[in-house]
This record gives C-alpha cells, structure tokens and sequence, in this order.
C-alpha cells in the first residue's frame, strides 16, 4: 500500500455529506481505500482570509467568527485553548466531548469567492455537520490570519 498525504479544503475532505446532493473528494476516497483513508478537518473560531470579492472585482481581506454557540470552536475559544489537535477515535471514550462533536454544529468552511454580506449571518461561511462523521480528526486553531507573501 502506498501512503499519500493531500491538503485539501475541509468540505471537499469529509466522508459526510455535508453539502446535500453532493459526494464530497473525502467520500470517494473513502469507499476507494476503506480503513486505510484517514481524513483530518480544519476548524477555528476567527479567521481572516483573502478571497475573491464579486464586488470589488479583486481579492481582498475579510474575517468572520464561528458565533454558533454549540460549536466546538466556540466551547475551545470560550476555554481559551489556542490550537488542539482532536482525535476523533479517542473522542468516544469521553462521554461529554463525545457528546459535542457527534451532533451537528456549525464548523467554518470558506471557498475562494466572498462578499462582505456574507459576515453577517454564518450560515454563508459554516457548514452545519457532524464532525465524528466528517472526520478522522481535527484541527483546531483558535485564531487563522493569512501568510504574508514574500516576492
């Protein structure tokens, strides 16, 4: 067997059918290489990022909150943990933990097209998923900026 490893957009890596109507990369690869597929999702509380703005015809630099209260970025920013690294295996054996990350909660999924309207209701930049269903693993990092690129 070989191993590979993909960096992917979180919505496309999951074997969940977060999207309706839609069979994501991540389950593709799933029914492909069964047990052996391992995917690991993304999620913050802030972010900013650059997008394509319809608007201004350019890319430009936007941030957005997960505000969704049953998330468990909001629960890791309001206990202050800066980054984790969540297994969702070992997750079933904490029955509180367990009981957060397999109900759906909103989680940040931002493509490469954005307005500004769109921070006004996160329903235009989270998903509404089950993350022990999505994912093998998380990874959570309380604040996200964009790199600086260098010439």
């Amino acid at each position: 067997m070989q191993a590979g490893f993909h960096i992917i957009y979180s919505n496309d890596i999951n074997v969940d059918a977060a999207t309706k109507g839609i069979t994501s990369m991540g389950e593709h690869l799933k029914n492909a290489f069964k047990d052996e597929y391992y995917s690991i999702g993304t999620d913050c509380y802030e972010t900013e990022f650059l997008a394509y703005d319809s608007k201004s015809d350019s890319r430009r630099e936007f941030e957005v909150k997960n505000k969704s209260q049953n998330s468990i970025a909001f629960l890791l920013n309001d206990l202050k943990v800066k980054d984790a690294w969540i297994d969702l295996h070992k997750v079933k054996e904490n029955k509180e933990l367990n009981e957060v990350l397999s109900k759906k909660q909103r989680m940040i999924t931002i493509g490469d097209k954005f307005t500004s309207w769109y921070s006004c209701s996160n329903k235009f930049y989270t998903l509404n998923m089950e993350p022990c269903n999505a994912y093998d693993a998380i990874i959570f990092i309380d604040s996200v900026k964009p790199v600086n690129i260098l010439k």
